[in-house]
């Protein structure tokens, strides 16, 4: 926005800043590292030399810490003139280039005002003098609901003006700006809880991977050569310095589930005409199969990372949620599938204010409908692991079921009622291991599966000739009123009743194999006493 335009920008501004543009207190801390890391990323621009550009970038940092009831932002990058400051006092107002940094409308920088009682900037370029800029937060919004209740307002740069000042406050020969976020109010006192305000920072910060990411060289080589000037700052918190929350494997934060993902893909995205690139994209599947639920404990605050994040100059837009509802027209389910990332390198693809989405024009929707193509490959991947995992399952039951069918045939003690039930069981169990074998990539799978064919069509066999063959050698069923020599009347009356319930239990054949040898044992006990 240009100076001419500051009179259209109202004092009514803070109560957006405070309700509606950020609802998640947390996210104020953003709008100030995201100016941090602007800063570092334009010092590490101006080297002269690589070797120059690679020391900036070990040296540069970023170190948030937390003191009194209020809330520090510190970074050593070049720090601002005069000028420079007194233009941080106008709202709206930025030199940032368009598309170059990841703050650039100067409305962040008040983002504290709505938290605070003063904000507070002090700041230096190494050159002898140190300037401090205050915000009296408290009295500018004092001002404005009592204007308010007389239906009246006030440029907010004018109320900035009037409630702001510059001063020297010191000589100094260091480089750096500091943003105090003094006396963060009760209804963001979750600025304040250091491990909340941690394992935020580790979603939303242009920060390194995690190193016990085994991925992370490979992934960071990548997104270096896709993205021009890509860096991550050093950020702490404190003592802590703060990665990325990606781990290769994990345990569930609370219970015993472990969570592996496999190596990482890569997808850049082009424009329509397939000329320039748009965006890059990395994840990784779910190594176990099915959707990533379990998070990862970063200080104690389990962290979702299930799913594909934005993120615009490595500062998270949105969440899981966004990739989701953008990017899949059909099963979003497995969107949570994979976990990873993708860059937007467009520059006409603008965040809104709140970094919730990007903003509705054109751009976007051609970002969305050409990284759709992200969707359908992990659509289609998760589609395949679901077959090999099914075929896994299913091929395991069946042998499982099959051995135990085997073992009562071989010692002739099948039920003659189940001999039709068991013939059945046995064909279906083969065609579920004929179905299943083409989909799993396992070759011990594949063995099991053709042993469950073979043994299905020896016990076919077996069965079918014990009812044709009435020699007593090829019998490998036991009839319970033979053995209990029941009269002939007695056999009718209990063939009726098996008939009955294998008809009414036709669709249940483990309930009817359950009652039918409760049956038997009930016989037998009577029987014997």
């Amino acid at each position: 926005m240009s100076e001419s335009r500051d009179e259209y920008v109202y004092g009514h501004v803070l109560d957006a800043l405070s309700g509606g543009l950020y609802p998640n207190k947390l996210d104020v801390i953003r709008e100030y590292l995201q100016n941090s890391y602007d800063a570092i990323r334009e010092y590490i621009r101006q080297s002269d030399s690589e070797e120059e550009k690679e020391r900036k970038k070990s040296e540069c940092k970023v170190i948030i810490s937390i003191k009194g009831g209020s809330l520090f932002i510190y970074d050593n990058a070049t720090g601002m003139d005069f000028q420079t400051l007194n233009e941080y006092r106008k709202i709206g107002f930025s030199r940032r280039p368009f598309g170059e940094f990841a703050g650039w409308r100067g409305i962040g920088k008040a983002a504290g005002l709505s938290v605070v009682e003063k904000l507070i900037v002090t700041t230096c370029q190494g050159k002898g003098v140190t300037y401090q800029l205050t915000f009296d937060a408290n009295e500018m919004i004092g001002e404005v609901h009592s204007l308010r209740s007389g239906g009246e307002n006030i440029p907010f740069n004018e109320l900035i003006e009037k409630y702001s000042s510059i001063k020297t406050i010191k000589e100094g020969d260091e480089h750096y700006t500091s943003v105090e976020l003094h006396k963060i109010k009760s209804d963001a006192v979750e600025l304040l809880n250091h491990d909340r305000l941690k394992s935020h920072l580790s979603t939303i910060a242009p920060v390194p991977f995690n190193p016990d990411f085994k991925y992370k060289s490979e992934i960071e080589e990548q997104l270096e050569i896709a993205i021009e000037d890509y860096i991550s700052i050093n950020l702490y918190l404190e003592d802590d310095i703060i990665y990325k929350p990606y781990k290769s494997e994990w345990v569930e934060v609370e219970g015993e589930v472990i969570t592996k993902i496999d190596e990482p893909q890569y997808m850049p995205i082009y424009d329509k005409e397939g000329e320039n690139l748009i965006a890059i994209c990395w994840y990784c599947m779910h190594s176990e199969r099915g959707q990533i639920k379990t998070k990862i404990n970063i200080s104690g605050v389990p962290v979702n990372v299930g799913g594909l994040l934005y993120r615009s100059h490595d500062i998270r837009i949105g969440d899981a949620y966004l990739t989701r509802k953008t990017l899949w027209r059909t099963t979003p389910e497995r969107s949570l599938w994979a976990l990873g990332e993708i860059h937007i390198l467009g520059e006409s693809v603008e965040p809104t204010s709140d970094r919730n989405d990007f903003i509705d024009n054109h751009s976007r929707y051609l970002l969305y409908e050409q990284c759709r193509v992200i969707a359908q490959e992990i659509s289609r991947r998760a589609g395949k692991l679901s077959d090999q995992s099914r075929a896994r399952e299913k091929i395991t039951e069946a042998d499982n079921r099959i051995k135990d069918i085997s073992a009562e045939v071989a010692s002739k003690t099948v039920p003659k009622p189940l001999v039709p039930s068991y013939i059945y069981e046995a064909t279906a169990l083969k065609k579920e291991a004929e179905k299943r074998k083409p989909k799993t990539p396992e070759e011990e799978l594949k063995i099991i599966a053709d042993n469950v064919i073979k043994t299905a069509d020896e016990i076919v066999k077996q069965l079918t000739d014990s009812l044709t063959n009435l020699t007593a050698d090829a019998k490998v069923y036991s009839d319970i009123t033979e053995e209990l020599k029941i009269s002939e009347e007695g056999r009718l009356v209990y063939e009726a009743i098996i008939e009955a319930l294998q008809n009414y239990f036709a669709n249940e054949p483990r309930t009817f194999e359950e009652i039918i040898r409760r049956i038997r044992k009930s016989l037998e006990d009577a029987f014997s006493s």
